[in-house]
């Protein structure tokens, strides 16, 4: 039996905005810093950032072991932060975006769906 993913739409713009600060911040960091102390940063920002999303996640019930889309965005999408020149772009906005929309798609796929009513009368 499988428990159910419950993000609401306002519970997933606050995600997407965390990351998108997070985004930001280490934006900022390369900036201001030249790539020296913003990768530096980085490498130390970097677990708490992932432990953030992960324990939000898992808190909603999302897994990411059973679900290969999931586990490839939740763990392939933030390695792009260990690049020095990529860091820049929005990697854990991405992540997360990609996250919550494998949630939604298999929300969609598992929706019943409507039989509409014909006026044929089965014999």
């Amino acid at each position: 039996m499988s428990k159910e993913i419950k993000i609401s739409s306002f519970e997933a713009i606050m995600m997407i905005s965390v990351a998108l600060m997070f985004d930001l911040l280490i934006a900022f960091l390369n900036l201001i810093t030249v790539f020296t102390i913003g990768t530096a940063a980085n490498f130390v920002l970097w677990p708490f950032i992932w432990l953030t999303f992960w324990f939000w996640f898992k808190m909603k019930g999302v897994n990411f072991i059973n679900n290969r889309k999931r586990l490839i965005s939740f763990v392939g999408l933030p390695i792009i932060e260990f690049i020095p020149a990529l860091n820049s772009l929005p990697g854990w906005t991405l992540m997360v975006i990609t996250t919550i929309g494998t949630i939604k798609a298999e929300k969609l796929l598992k929706a019943p769906t409507k039989k509409w009513p014909t006026n044929r009368k089965s014999s």
